[in-house]
């Protein structure tokens, strides 16, 4: 992979979106994460709280989460 391309996928202004480009390591929790609240299936709804410092890959977690929500 180029350089560019590296720095690309962990820019902070572009958060991924498909897990198989995870560099982070999420992509396993985010997939038992989803899986986990479809098995929930709450009624009232809920909160799901993604706590860590700028930059961490807090949105790309929450878009993983999506991907796999709506994949499975």
């Amino acid at each position: 992979m180029e350089a560019s391309q590296s720095t690309n996928k962990l820019s902070a202004d572009k958060p991924l979106v498909d897990p198989k480009d995870d560099l982070f390591g999420y992509s396993s929790f985010a997939g038992n994460l989803a899986d986990m609240i479809k098995k929930m299936a709450p009624t009232e709804g809920f909160i799901v709280g993604i706590y860590g410092p700028w930059g961490s890959g807090k949105t790309t977690l929450a878009n993983f989460i999506t991907y796999y929500y709506s994949v499975q």
